[in-house]
């Protein structure tokens, strides 16, 4: 708590200093990502990200993120995507598309382990967020964050996906119905880099698992919280880690 609590006079005092700049970010990074509370620092986010760039490009020449140690360059990716999923579900429920399901709060607590987050939104939500900046500006990195689920229909220009990348395995999680789909690396013929996506069963369409299994990985019912978690930590050993 100390820490912390001084974390906003260091970065007075950093910038004062630009010489030691990446060196004394690389130290606070380091040290937040051991605090017991790892809840998003605003100010610190934006100045990493000002000074280092995007850090989901940390593979890039001369990208600065890859001087930082592996612990903080994924809090900060946690932090990003904490953020875009709590806008996911907060763009939802505006347009009066609320989730019965708690989701939100179930992926919340696997924010820490995940890679990267997309949000592929149908027409009608890709509508509203353009009558929405407010929420749109939040969006950091919104050219690879947004991506379009295409296809025709009244079904899918109502229906929106959350997709969550982890170092195994990817999760497409659909609403308000069409369920998820859990796929291991190397198991999915649809490009995740995309800027659009089908929601079919077809190869390459982000169900294309159904066919295998003539369902879901994960169906909404009661008590699906504790069966997903079981899958996660039997197969890929992944556990939840933040409360919420």
């Amino acid at each position: 708590e100390q820490f912390q609590d001084n974390v906003d006079r260091s970065l007075e005092l950093i910038s004062n200093h630009p010489a030691f700049r990446d060196e004394a970010l690389r130290r606070i990074l380091k040290r937040y990502s051991e605090c017991k509370d790892r809840t998003k620092h605003e100010k610190l986010l934006a100045v990493v990200c000002e000074v280092w760039g995007n850090p989901r490009l940390i593979n890039e020449p001369n990208n600065r993120w890859s001087r930082a140690a592996s612990v903080a360059h994924q809090l900060v990716m946690s932090w990003l995507n904490e953020d875009n999923l709590r806008l996911f579900f907060e763009l939802l429920d505006a347009r009066g598309a609320s989730d019965p399901h708690n989701r939100k709060q179930f992926w919340l607590r696997y924010v820490d382990q995940m890679v990267s987050s997309r949000l592929v939104l149908g027409s009608i939500t890709r509508s509203f967020l353009n009558k929405r900046r407010d929420i749109k500006h939040r969006i950091f990195d919104d050219d690879y964050v947004l991506a379009r689920l295409e296809g025709n229909g009244i079904d899918i220009a109502h229906t929106d996906a959350f997709i969550m990348i982890f170092r195994k395995f990817i999760v497409v999680d659909f609403h308000p119905k069409g369920g998820g789909y859990i796929y291991p690396n190397g198991t999915h013929l649809f490009d995740i880099d995309s800027n659009s996506f089908s929601p079919g069963t077809q190869k390459g369409g982000l169900k294309e698992n159904y066919p295998i299994a003539n369902r879901p990985d994960i169906t909404h019912s009661p008590n699906w919280e504790s069966k997903v978690e079981r899958i996660l930590k039997r197969d890929f050993n992944v556990k939840p880690v933040r409360l919420t």
